[in-house]
C-alpha cells in the first residue's frame, strides 16, 4: 500500500503527489474530506482511495476475561471497543490528537470461566486472573480494590499488563478502558489527585489520562498517540488495515472540534447541569458521584466543596431506589457525612439483592444498576461504613458502634448470602466486611480484628463462619490497623497509595 508521499517524489509527478497527499487526508480524516476525492480524475481516485485499506495500523487486541455471573455479552464488549476507536481517532478539541493509525479490536470470544474473581484487592486478583485466564489482558469484575477505596472501577500497573476495571458508570465505560490501556503502555496521569480538571489547562484536565474521569475528558496528546503505536506486548501488532470503516463510523459519529476557551467549557456545565436535574442531583453533588473512581483515589477537594444542599440530595438520593450513583454516594457522606448517614450506609449495604437487577454487566441508563453494581455497591458501602464508624466515634459513639455491628453481622456468610445469594459475590462481601472492621478503632472492632488476623484458617466467632481472608486481606487489616492509630482516618485516605 501507499504509505508515504515523500517516499515516491522521484518517481511522480507534482499533480499526481498532490492527489496523494489528499488521499491520505481523506484515509486519516475520514468522510469529512471526500468532497476533496471528487476534484481527482476518477481513475486514479478510485485507485488511491483503494490504498486507504492497505493502510498499515497498530492493533491493539483485546482479550477479555470474567465470571459468567456478571453476565457480560458480546454485543457489549463490541460497543465498548467501536466507542474506543471513536474516541482516539476524532479531535474532540483544537489540541487534540487524531490517533488515525491505532485501533482497538477484541480479539476472540469473551473468557468466561466460574473461579475468575468477581471483587476483591487489586494484587489478589492479578493472581487469580493470571492463573485461571493467562491467554486475557482484561478482567472485567464488579469492583476491584485498589488504593485508598474497596470498590474502584479501575486499575492497573504503569507499564504493565493486565488492566482490571469494573464498568458500573454509564457513559464512561470505553474512557475507563482507554484509561487503564494508557497505564498499560506507560502513560502517567496527566495530573495528579487533588488538582481539579475545571481549575487546570484543558490540554491537561480534558484528557481520558487525568487521574479522575469526568465530563468531556476524552482528549490525548501526540505523545500517547505515539505511545499506543509502541509494539510493548505480544497483544499490540502491526496490521494492514483491510477496513477503513471504522476510521469512517469515527468521523461520522463524533461530535464536531470544539474551541478551547469559554465555549467548551459553558457547554460541559450545561451537559452536567441537564444530566444532574435528570438524577435529582445538584450540579455539584452529580460531578463527584456521575464519574469512576479509577486507581481508588477519591475526589477529597470536590467532596469538601459540596455544602449542605449537595449533600441533601445525596441522602434523598439514597432514600430511593438503588442506582448507579449510590456506590459513590454512600463513600461521599462517610467522608463529609455526620452519624444520621450511618443509617443510610447501612441500608445501602445489607438491603438484599431483588430479581429486578439486570443481570448483564453494564445498565446504560443510570437510573438502572446492573448485577455487577449491586455487588460493587455492597463492598463500597462495607467499606464507606468502617470509614464513617472511624470519623464519628468520638462525636456518637452510639451509632459508630451501630455501624461496627452492621459490619459484624454481614461479615457472616450467611448474613452477606442473604444479601448477594450463595454464591461467589457472598464470600467477597463477607471478606470485605472483615476488612472493613479495621477502620473504625472502636473497643469492637479492634477486639474482632485482632482475633481474625490470630487466625490461619476460616474463622469461627461465636460459632458462626465467616469467609477465609486471603494474604492481601491480612496485608490490608494489618496496615489499616496499625496507621489508623497514629493518625485520623482522613489524612491517613489521603496518603494511602
Amino acid at each position: 500500500g501507499i504509505r508515504s508521499s515523500r517516499v515516491l517524489s522521484t518517481v511522480f509527478s507534482p499533480r499526481l503527489k498532490r492527489n496523494i497527499r489528499v488521499t491520505f487526508e481523506i484515509c486519516s480524516r475520514g468522510v469529512k474530506m471526500l468532497p476533496a476525492l471528487f476534484a481527482l480524475p476518477i481513475t486514479i481516485a478510485s485507485l488511491l482511495l483503494s490504498s486507504c485499506s492497505h493502510e498499515r495500523v497498530v492493533e491493539h487486541r483485546l482479550t477479555f476475561a470474567a465470571n459468567p455471573e456478571l453476565g457480560i455479552t458480546e454485543t457489549t464488549l463490541n460497543d465498548i471497543v467501536q466507542e474506543m476507536n471513536v474516541i482516539v481517532q476524532h479531535p474532540d478539541y483544537t489540541w487534540d490528537a487524531p490517533c488515525s493509525q491505532v485501533r482497538f479490536v477484541k480479539s476472540g470470544t469473551l473468557v468466561a470461566k466460574e473461579d475468575l474473581p468477581l471483587a476483591g484487592p487489586f494484587d489478589y486478583q492479578v493472581k487469580q486472573f493470571r492463573k485461571l485466564a493467562p491467554s486475557a489482558n482484561v478482567l472485567l469484575v464488579s469492583s476491584v480494590g485498589c488504593g485508598n477505596v474497596a470498590s474502584a472501577a479501575g486499575c492497573a500497573h504503569i507499564g504493565a499488563e493486565p488492566a482490571i476495571m469494573a464498568l458500573n458508570s454509564p457513559g464512561y465505560e470505553a474512557l475507563t478502558v482507554l484509561h487503564e490501556r494508557g497505564h498499560n503502555m506507560g502513560f502517567p496521569h496527566s495530573a495528579e489527585s487533588p488538582t481539579v480538571d475545571r481549575q487546570v489547562a484543558e490540554q491537561i484536565g480534558m484528557r481520558y489520562m487525568f487521574w479522575r474521569l469526568g465530563q468531556g475528558h476524552i482528549g490525548q496528546t501526540p505523545r500517547e498517540c505515539e505511545g499506543f503505536t509502541r509494539l510493548t506486548y505480544p497483544s499490540i501488532a502491526s496490521a494492514r488495515d483491510t477496513d477503513s470503516s471504522s476510521r469512517l463510523l469515527a468521523a461520522e459519529a463524533a461530535p464536531p472540534v470544539t474551541d478551547r476557551g469559554e465555549s467548551s467549557i459553558v457547554r460541559r456545565e450545561e451537559l452536567q447541569n441537564e444530566a444532574a436535574r435528570a438524577a435529582g442531583l445538584t450540579p455539584r453533588a452529580y460531578g463527584v458521584v456521575a464519574p469512576p473512581l479509577l486507581e481508588g483515589k477519591l475526589p477529597f477537594t470536590e467532596i469538601s466543596e459540596l455544602d449542605k444542599d449537595d449533600l441533601e440530595s445525596l441522602r434523598k438520593l439514597l432514600r430511593g431506589t438503588p442506582n448507579s450513583y449510590w456506590l459513590n454516594a454512600c463513600y461521599v457522606l462517610a467522608i463529609v457525612g455526620g452519624p444520621e448517614d450511618v443509617a443510610l450506609i447501612e441500608n445501602a449495604l445489607t438491603r438484599p439483592l431483588t430479581a429486578s437487577a439486570t443481570t448483564s454487566l453494564q445498565a446504560r441508563n443510570p437510573g438502572q444498576i446492573s448485577k455487577a453494581g449491586l455487588i460493587a455497591l455492597k463492598i463500597g458501602a462495607a467499606d464507606s461504613l468502617g470509614m464513617i464508624a472511624n470519623r464519628i466515634s468520638r462525636l456518637d459513639p452510639h451509632a459508630a458502634q451501630s455501624a461496627v455491628d452492621t459490619l459484624f453481622k454481614v461479615a457472616h456468610i450467611d448474613q452477606a448470602g442473604l444479601i448477594l445469594g450463595q454464591s461467589q459475590a457472598a464470600m467477597n462481601l463477607s471478606r470485605s466486611a472483615q476488612r472493613a472492621l479495621s477502620l473504625p478503632q472502636t473497643e469492637t472492632s479492634r477486639q474482632f480484628v485482632a482475633r481474625i488476623l490470630k487466625s490461619t484458617e476460616t474463622a469461627s466467632l461465636r460459632g458462626r463462619e465467616f469467609a477465609p481472608l486471603e494474604l492481601e486481606d491480612i496485608t490490608i487489616m494489618n496496615l489499616n490497623r496499625l496507621e489508623l492509630q497514629k493518625r485520623d482516618i482522613i489524612s491517613f485516605l489521603k496518603q494511602k497509595p
